[in-house]
């Protein structure tokens, strides 16, 4: 990716008695989003600075990583493709775009839409993020395969 960065990265979901209440009910409730990145190893990948956190004090977690469907992450990769970043245009056929999604989704998923959180924001809520014009975060927890899955994405000027 020429203008910009994109990273993607999984995880595994650690067993524990409290962690899984709030995955089968609300994982904002456990500041969810704030504890994963400062973890070891997301923060390995990510790398957040401790100001990434303030972030957090001028908005909620809720507004900066919106829960949806999963039957949206199809869409949303689908669109991350087509448009490819501020000046790119991303790819010329959106019909192709929008098969490359559906394939990724379902890949990344296993068909496990029942049991997947997919959450969505496009702002700029961490350093990585060069905040010119197109910052997108994907995450989604899939409960099934206690898996984390990650995707950001940034453009430059």
């Amino acid at each position: 990716y020429g203008n910009g960065e994109v990273i993607f990265h999984s995880f595994q979901l650690p067993e524990h008695p409290t962690f899984e209440w709030y995955l089968q009910h609300q994982l904002h409730d456990c500041n969810f989003f704030r504890r994963f990145w400062s973890a070891p190893s997301p923060s390995r990948f990510f790398e957040p600075a401790s100001s990434d956190w303030n972030y957090y004090q001028t908005y909620n977690a809720k507004t900066v990583f919106r829960w949806q469907s999963p039957l949206r992450l199809a869409g949303e990769l689908a669109i991350l493709l087509a448009e490819g970043g501020c000046y790119s245009g991303g790819m010329r056929h959106q019909l192709r775009a929008n098969t490359l999604g559906q394939a990724a989704a379902h890949e990344l998923l296993k068909d496990d839409f029942d049991q997947t959180f997919f959450f969505a924001s496009q702002r700029s809520w961490s350093r990585f993020f060069r905040d010119i014009a197109w910052d997108n975060t994907i995450v989604f927890v899939s409960k099934g395969m206690r898996q984390i899955h990650c995707l950001l994405a940034t453009d430059s000027d």
